[in-house]
């Protein structure tokens, strides 16, 4: 416990070798992640994810073939991208720590 807290407090525990090593792994983990984001409509496309989605058919009652097509498609986006961001959470977390922002 004294080695996490004099970490976020500035305490200079670990090497500086060390340190570099965590700021680069956060950077490329958050980076990772955020292209994950970015490249979310592609991902859907190409994978076929949207035809996999499973839709409650409440939800889908007053539209037509297409707006089915678009709001699985959309569904299917907007689970990448939060699967992007869950990815990218750790790098920046890492890096705040390790500014110490």
């Amino acid at each position: 416990r004294e080695h996490f807290f004099y970490l976020i407090t500035g305490g200079n525990i670990m090497g500086d070798t060390a340190e570099l090593i965590l700021k680069v792994l956060g950077l490329i983990i958050g980076i990772a992640g955020l292209i994950v984001v970015y490249a979310a409509p592609k991902i859907v496309d190409k994978k076929g994810l949207a035809e996999k989605k499973q839709i409650d058919p409440e939800r889908i009652v007053n539209l037509d073939e297409d707006g089915v097509k678009k709001f699985k498609r959309d569904m299917a986006i907007l689970d990448v991208k939060i699967k992007g961001i869950l990815i990218a959470l750790p790098g920046f977390v890492i890096i705040l720590i390790l500014f110490r922002v």
